[in-house]
């Protein structure tokens, strides 16, 4: 219950982000629905993927596993509000901008959200009261 709490209490950026990629990186609504239409899509392939991975682990291991992974895959948003995306630009031409970052951050990461949820999933399962199940769910 702990390792899935952890999990689940780790403070995201939220919308903020969204906001600082309209306000500062000028992203319209356009890209932003493209960014979330990949997003889910990856997410589905991801899970797919990644079953085996997550069934032969322990729920401890996926969690760290995925914390990990996550603190790494939010380094490059980070190092936009830092001015990544212009260091980029300036050294590729203009290919590697912000747009292109996001692109490709959002297509690694966007997994990590649907996957984190498999192994809270199955410790509801496997440990709440028959009589709660649902309200673990529920809650969850």
């Amino acid at each position: 219950a702990a390792v899935v709490f952890s999990l689940r209490a780790i403070p995201g950026s939220g919308p903020g982000a969204t906001w600082w990629m309209i306000d500062d990186l000028k992203f319209d609504q356009q890209f932003l629905s493209v960014l979330s239409l990949i997003g889910g899509i990856v997410a589905l392939v991801g899970m797919f993927v990644f079953r085996r991975f997550m069934a032969e682990r322990s729920i401890a291991y996926v969690v760290g596993f995925l914390t990990i992974v996550g603190t790494v895959l939010a380094l490059p948003i980070t190092g936009m509000y830092y001015g990544l995306h212009e260091w980029t630009a300036s050294l590729t031409g203009g290919i590697v901008d912000a747009r292109f970052i996001a692109l490709i951050d959002t297509a690694l990461e966007s997994p990590l959200v649907q996957i984190s949820m498999i192994p809270m999933l199955a410790w509801i399962a496997n440990s709440a009261p028959a009589n709660l199940k649902a309200t673990y769910f529920a809650v969850m």
